[in-house]
């Protein structure tokens, strides 16, 4: 639609526009004087003012700015008339501000590209002209009668006859003008031009026989109304044109009619014929409109029908194309898709589907979801089914549910699966995705079971990882690497010289090599020991192992290996070697406290050995001369073994030599013993002790035994003589202990004493008995013959025998003198 002012394009050039604007002032003169023939009286009033139609049509032509050509053209018609100058310039503005009005209001509400083509424009063109028009005949009427060329009488007629007269002629020429402004036309067959030529000389035809004479008055009168077959006719066949076009020349027909037969018109009132002349026109022109808008709507109906049916085929074809198009997409997607109703029942499936699930082709179509869903699962099933029905959204593949799905043959396997809910008329369908990952969790599986075992062997060996790409320079520290210099994660670059940096100085050269070295292949294996400079400054013993991988011209271009942290190791080998060198001393040490050789005792054979455990024993011999002459055989055992028994051994064999050089009283001798010990110890630690005491000159042997194994007196046929058994604690339990010695038992040619501790009764191996002293006496008998050294020596090689070692787990000592004659 044109805004008002606005110049249709096929107006733009000036030329043509000034030419435009000529043209009409010359024709509606020349119009409006030929027909003011028809005026009434004062002469201003016609029922035929064609000037009124041409000027809306000038204005929807040339623009509303034409207005001064239609105000002109009316000036100077009303001036040739009997009227004064003012009243015809008033009249003249009032039929410029009709025909302003009337261009205005069609362009607003009316489409002026394709008018007429609803009934709704028809009606709204009728309202608009019979308002307008009553804007032209209100002012006409009111400046002739203020002018006193008008009585009070002649008003109403002159403004009914004006109304009546820009009406019909708005109503004929303004949609003519707008039909053949057109800009599409549609092209006629010639037989299609003839029928047309055929139409218009019937519409003539009829005008002369109704309107012209050509019968007589009352026939014609009732033969008036046929005329509507031939607009019916025009409307049916052609278009808004054809219409207007017949309108036109009917109602120029009637009126050049009206005018043959001499019309005489009355200063009062308008003659009948004009009257059924104008009716018969507004009729006519209305009916066309209507009729014209009516087919219009019609053919549009129709041709839209047209269209949307050939859209609809279209689409029917595209969809189908499209349907073939999807199948083909569905079919060639390797995971298996489904779409199933709200209600599980599937209704479409691709043939990736039908495989993995093992289904014949259209088997799975109609049937629930739940087939596909292995037993143990439906429950869950159809709670996450009434879940998902509650809020549908989209669910990516892999969001991180373990699901599995079933075939037909009832096997059952790991599965992704994404959903996407479609929501249509028919309700809620799903469109689902499957994916058989087996081979993935298969791979999955061994990558993690190889991962796990890289992992366990990692932290099996408590390594950090490097990874050396010597073409960047860049190397990945492991957090465990990073760790071992009490680095966190962020603190260190994955660079080569975040290493070399951290080099003892002392160690760089020689590491330098060694890398070097493997480089060039003059190292099979890289391996190496040095110092890296910790967070806290210390620095932090390594060993580096690592291996390269060349390339075709046996270059290495990266390795990768691993650091383990030797500095507890070293450590421990530290202090080690220093316990070592004080075991060693403290072994040496204990060596010196025990005798260094047997007693010079005439008529005697004596021998005693210790034999360790550990570098240190806990057990202790010793032979001591007492004031009054007599020898001590002692043997002491303190519990456990190591350094800190040995220690407690050389506190009683220290207090036992202070003691026996100041008194002879062996059992007074024990009680002080025992009360220091325990001073010592503070009941922590305990010692057994057997000691026995020869009278050379009396030949006669006593013993005190506190808590310790029994000693035996073997006579010369190697039976027991005298078993000395303990009569109390051992020493170091309590603060005071009530001991007591044996009697004396006499001494004869080839007896034998033999004094022992725990670790040779307890000696054994797994699931065997223990070495005993029965076994002990047996071996004594078998070598009595022998020296006391050798049959100390026999006795410890049966033990170490026994056990099927070199050195038993306890330690061991013994004591053999014999009676010589």
């Amino acid at each position: 639609m044109s805004e008002p002012g606005a110049t249709p394009n096929m107006f733009l050039g000036p030329l043509r526009y000034a030419m435009g604007v000529l043209f009409f002032i010359v024709a509606y003169v020349v119009l409006a004087k030929s027909c003011l023939a028809f005026a009434i009286p004062p002469g201003n009033a016609t029922a035929v003012w064609p000037g009124a139609g041409l000027a809306v049509a000038a204005l929807l032509l040339l623009g509303c700015r034409t207005w001064p050509a239609v105000w002109i053209a009316s000036a100077i018609t009303n001036l040739t008339t009997s009227v004064s100058p003012a009243v015809a310039v008033s009249i003249a503005s009032g039929n410029t501000l009709e025909a302003f009005l009337a261009c205005c209001l069609i362009q607003r509400f009316l489409s002026v590209d394709a008018p007429f083509s609803k009934v709704r424009d028809s009606i709204l063109f009728v309202a608009v002209s019979i308002g307008s028009c009553a804007v032209a005949a209100s002012v006409g009427t009111a400046s002739l009668w203020m002018a006193g060329l008008l009585t009070e009488q002649q008003v109403g007629p002159n403004w009914w006859t004006w109304w009546l007269g820009d009406l019909a002629s708005l109503m004929v020429l303004v949609p003519l003008v707008l039909a053949y402004r057109q800009r599409t036309w549609r092209p006629l067959s010639p037989a299609r031009w003839l029928e047309l030529a055929l139409l218009f000389v019937c519409v003539l035809a009829a005008g002369q026989f109704i309107f012209g004479g050509w019968l007589p008055e009352n026939s014609a009168d009732n033969l008036v109304y046929l005329t509507m077959i031939l607009l019916v006719w025009a409307s049916l066949r052609f278009d808004l044109a054809a219409v207007t076009t017949c309108t036109l020349l009917l109602c120029g027909a009637a009126v050049y009619g009206v005018y043959q037969g001499s019309v005489r018109l009355e200063p009062a009132a308008l003659h009948p014929s004009l009257f059924r002349v104008q009716v018969f026109t507004n009729v006519f022109a209305l009916t066309g409109l209507t009729l014209a808008s009516l087919v219009t709507q019609r053919r549009e109906a129709a041709l839209a029908a047209q269209t949307s049916h050939r859209q609809l085929r279209s689409e029917i074809s595209e969809r189908e194309r499209m349907q073939k198009w999807f199948r083909k997409l569905l079919d060639s997607t390797p995971d298996a898709t489904l779409l199933t109703r709200q209600d599980g029942i599937i209704v479409l499936v691709n043939e990736a589907g039908e495989r993995m699930f093992g289904y014949p082709p259209e088997a799975l179509i109609g049937e629930s979801i739940q087939v596909l869903v292995p037993d143990e699962h439906r429950p869950s099933h159809h709670q996450h089914v009434a879940k998902y029905q509650s809020d549908p959204r989209i669910r990516m593949m892999g969001a991180g549910l373990e699901l599995s799905a079933r075939r037909q043959d009832g096997h059952v396997f790991p599965v992704e699966i994404s959903l996407g809910p479609m929501q249509t008329d028919e309700g809620l369908f799903v469109f689902c995705s499957v994916r058989d990952i087996t081979q993935r969790k298969l791979a999955e599986t061994a990558l993690r079971e190889s991962q796990e075992r890289f992992d366990l062997a990692v932290r099996g060996t408590d390594a950090g990882i490097w990874d050396w790409d010597l073409r960047t320079d860049a190397v990945f520290f492991s957090p465990r690497w990073k760790s071992m210099l009490g680095y966190q994660e962020h603190e260190l670059e994955h660079n080569f010289s975040e290493w070399e940096s951290r080099l003892h100085p002392d160690d760089r050269e020689r590491a330098r090599t060694t890398i070097r070295e493997y480089l060039d292949g003059q190292r099979a294996e890289y391996e190496l020991e040095h110092r890296l400079r910790h967070k806290d400054g210390t620095y932090r013993w390594i060993l580096a192992r690592g291996a390269g991988v060349r390339n075709e011209r046996g270059k290495v271009y990266r390795m990768v290996g691993s650091h383990l942290d030797l500095t507890d190791r070293k450590t421990a080998e530290e202090t080690l070697r220093k316990q070592e060198a004080q075991l060693l001393a403290a072994a040496e040490i204990q060596k010196q406290l025990l005798p260094q050789a047997a007693p010079k005792l005439p008529g005697f054979d004596i021998a005693g050995r210790c034999y360790p455990a550990d570098f240190a024993a806990g057990d202790h011999f010793d032979f001591l001369w007492l004031p009054d002459g007599s020898l001590v055989l002692t043997l002491a055992d303190v519990s456990g073994h190591g350094v800190g028994p040995a220690m407690i051994t050389a506190s009683f064999h220290a207090r036992f030599h202070s003691l026996a050089e100041i008194s002879s009283d062996l059992v007074q001798i024990m009680r002080i013993l025992n009360a220091r010990l325990y001073g010592e110890t503070a009941g922590e630690m305990f010692v057994t002790t057997i000691t026995g005491r020869i009278d050379p000159q009396a030949r006669t042997l006593a013993c005190v035994n506190a808590g310790h194994p029994p000693g035996y007196l073997l006579d010369a046929s190697g039976a027991v003589k005298r078993q000395f058994d303990s009569t109390s604690v051992p020493l170091a339990i309590l603060p005071a202990v009530d001991l007591a010695i044996s009697e004396p038992v006499q001494l004869e040619d080839h007896d034998l004493i033999f004094l022992y501790t725990d670790g040779l009764t307890e000696a054994h191996r797994s699931q065997e008995p223990m070495f005993g002293s029965e076994r002990a006496l047996q071996v004594i008998r078998e070598h009595r013959q022998k020296t006391a050294a050798e049959i100390v020596d026999a006795v410890y090689a049966a033990i170490c025998q026994r056990l099927g070692m070199s050195k038993p787990h306890d330690d061991i000592t013994l004591i053999v003198a014999k009676v010589v004659p």
